[in-house]
């Protein structure tokens, strides 16, 4: 089989990760699911389709709200939630919340590969209430901020651009800090 095509013509749900895995979205397994694959994936995906006023991704997206999480509970588990709960998102792309709405079969989907990556990396599913509800504040600043206005303009600093080196390290980061608060040794 020849790997370099097999993603453009497959029709079997497989992707390949940048890392090399193929990776099933129907059936994906816990030893295909890397790190760095979500971190690089995030990293590329725009937020709101990409009709923003500058380019912010889901990997800022995701790296926000955990911060926020962390700042505000002090719990490492739920910042961890926090960090990979859009992480279905580095395979599937960032669907705006109003497309996901219209097509049914997709949140299925979604849901199947989000499971796994929680179940990967030794997180409960269903993620935590308190991470949706800081991901929807998130989400409404980030309308304000990022579409809107240009929040770069009014010196805020979580819309200060990153380029994508910089947002795979942040976010790969974030995430060895947190499991090594979960369990240090």
């Amino acid at each position: 089989m020849n790997l370099g095509k097999h993603q453009i013509h497959n029709k079997d749900g497989k992707i390949m990760t940048n890392s090399g895995v193929l990776l099933s979205l129907l059936d994906p397994k816990e030893e295909d699911l890397r790190i760095e694959d979500i971190a690089i994936g995030l990293a590329r995906h725009a937020r709101f389709a990409g009709q923003n006023r500058f380019i912010y991704t889901v990997a800022q997206h995701s790296i926000a709200v955990a911060s926020e999480l962390h700042l505000l509970y002090g719990n490492p588990t739920l910042s961890l939630q926090g960090l990979l709960h859009d992480a279905s998102e580095a395979f599937l792309g960032d669907i705006p919340g109003p497309v996901k709405h219209v097509l049914p079969d997709y949140k299925d989907l979604e849901e199947k590969v989000q499971r796994a990556i929680f179940k990967r990396f030794g997180l409960s599913y269903p993620m935590d209430p308190r991470v949706k509800e800081i991901d929807k504040k998130r989400l409404d600043e980030e309308w304000q901020y990022t579409v809107l206005q240009d929040g770069r303009t009014l010196g805020i600093v979580d819309y200060e651009s990153l380029n994508e080196k910089e947002q795979v390290d942040l976010f790969i980061s974030w995430y060895s800090r947190l499991k090594y608060l979960i369990n240090p040794n």
